[in-house]
Protein backbone atom coordinates (compact mmCIF):
# COMPACT_ATOMS: atom_id res chain seq x y z
CA UNK A 1 0.00 0.00 0.00
CA UNK A 2 2.82 2.53 -1.38
CA UNK A 3 2.11 5.39 -3.04
CA UNK A 4 5.16 7.12 -4.33
CA UNK A 5 3.68 10.79 -4.86
CA UNK A 6 5.38 13.65 -4.48
CA UNK A 7 2.42 15.76 -3.22
CA UNK A 8 2.41 13.68 -0.55
CA UNK A 9 5.59 13.81 1.43
CA UNK A 10 5.07 17.86 0.29
CA UNK A 11 2.02 18.28 3.23
CA UNK A 12 3.96 15.57 5.71
CA UNK A 13 6.91 18.20 5.34
CA UNK A 14 4.55 20.91 5.84
CA UNK A 15 2.68 18.73 8.71
CA UNK A 16 5.79 18.39 10.56
CA UNK A 17 6.93 21.99 10.18
CA UNK A 18 3.25 23.08 11.64
CA UNK A 19 3.60 20.90 14.89
CA UNK A 20 7.12 22.31 15.52
CA UNK A 21 6.13 26.39 14.83
CA UNK A 22 2.81 24.66 17.67
CA UNK A 23 5.68 23.41 19.30
CA UNK A 24 7.61 26.65 19.89
CA UNK A 25 4.74 28.66 20.98
CA UNK A 26 3.33 25.97 23.25
CA UNK A 27 6.72 26.63 25.23
CA UNK A 28 6.60 30.00 24.91
CA UNK A 29 3.58 30.01 26.29
CA UNK A 30 4.35 27.68 29.20
CA UNK A 31 7.54 29.55 29.88
CA UNK A 32 5.10 33.04 30.13
CA UNK A 33 2.90 31.43 32.37
CA UNK A 34 5.49 30.29 35.19
CA UNK A 35 7.52 33.95 34.68
CA UNK A 36 3.89 35.38 35.80
CA UNK A 37 3.00 32.35 38.42
CA UNK A 38 6.29 33.56 39.79
CA UNK A 39 5.07 37.09 39.51
CA UNK A 40 2.14 36.21 41.51
CA UNK A 41 4.18 34.10 44.61
CA UNK A 42 6.24 37.17 44.44
CA UNK A 43 3.53 39.42 45.00
CA UNK A 44 1.94 37.30 47.84
CA UNK A 45 5.08 37.04 49.96
CA UNK A 46 5.38 40.67 50.02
Amino acid sequence: MKQNRPPRSFFKKKQVKAMIVWYIILLAGILILAWKMQDIISLFRV
